[in-house]
């Protein structure tokens, strides 16, 4: 069972707990998901079974979108409604033109420090391992790129604190708690994630995906792996056969393309992915399924 399955996470459930489920059901081993989505979250989660687990360090790298709902007024231990309160504040009314101006201020290139409880591992331990603790480590900041930031609702006040509701569309390796919490900073408020959705992984889409009962019940549609690239699929030609089964590198001027990555399909099955070698002008085998 070398598929792709998207599943509609429920709130409450890590996604390893999804993991874990889908493994019962199907009763294999080998399942990934390409990217976490925090427990109290919910939304499109894909996974990847069998031999398509070699997918997911390709399917990582794919932007997502989430419906966000933002607290200004509190701020927690974890930058969410799970986490212990750490500051509480009375929030003043606010223009919406202002909270636009702010996220607007966001797109582009940024800098961003992840949160303290994360999986991100620093000296070979999960950053949530250090604060479990109580333990102080220096968080490695990292590049992000934010393309869109658009408020979805307006502003509600209620008990000194106000929500509103955005859509962020953001690169790998984003996280919205952090976001949530500099565009609080911006503000000079304290604020939190109360609410996350993720809507769209790549090309994927949560209205897609299916849920667990739906899954337990053989209601779930199965993708191939080639319905997962986002990059260029060639026709495993005769002449390219041997090379490709071997594992062999292929000059760039043969497979007449010009990609970083490419696809070799062979009658609707994906055969492997090749990388572009510039410096040699050649295309190197990354994986392959043979």
């Amino acid at each position: 069972m070398n598929k792709i399955i998207l599943i509609n996470k429920p709130s409450g459930m890590t996604s390893h707990d999804v993991v874990n489920r889908l493994r019962k059901i199907f009763g294999i081993k080998r399942i990934g998901h390409t990217g976490t989505l925090d427990p109290l979250a919910s939304g499109l989660l894909v996974l990847c079974l069998g031999s398509a687990t070699k997918l997911v360090p390709f399917l990582e790298q794919d932007d997502k979108v989430y419906d966000v709902e933002i607290m200004l007024g509190k701020s927690t231990t974890t930058g969410d409604l799970a986490g212990v309160v750490l500051a509480e504040t009375m929030v003043p009314h606010f223009s919406l033109e202002k909270i636009d101006q702010v996220l607007a201020n966001f797109e582009g290139e940024i800098v961003q420090t992840p949160p303290k409880f994360s999986a991100i591992k620093v000296q070979g331990k999960k950053l949530y391992e250090y604060a479990r603790k109580n333990q102080e480590v220096e968080i490695p900041k990292r590049k992000i790129h934010i393309y869109s930031l658009k408020r979805t609702s307006d502003i509600f006040y209620q008990n000194g604190v106000c929500t509103f509701r955005f859509l962020a569309h953001v690169s790998k390796g984003t996280y919205i708690r952090s976001l949530c919490e500099d565009i609080a900073k911006a503000l000079n408020l304290p604020g939190v994630m109360s609410n996350l959705v993720r809507l769209k992984c790549g090309k994927f889409a949560l209205h897609d995906a299916s849920t667990l009962e739906e899954v337990e019940q053989n209601q779930v549609r199965f993708l191939s792996m080639l319905d997962a690239l986002t990059f260029p699929v060639i026709s495993l030609s005769k002449d390219l056969q041997k090379l490709v089964k071997n594992g062999v590198a292929i000059p760039a001027d043969r497979l007449k393309i010009s990609f970083p990555l490419v696809a070799i399909a062979e009658q609707k099955e994906l055969r492997a992915i090749y990388q572009l070698e510039e410096r040699k002008n050649v295309y190197k085998a990354v994986r392959i399924w043979l």
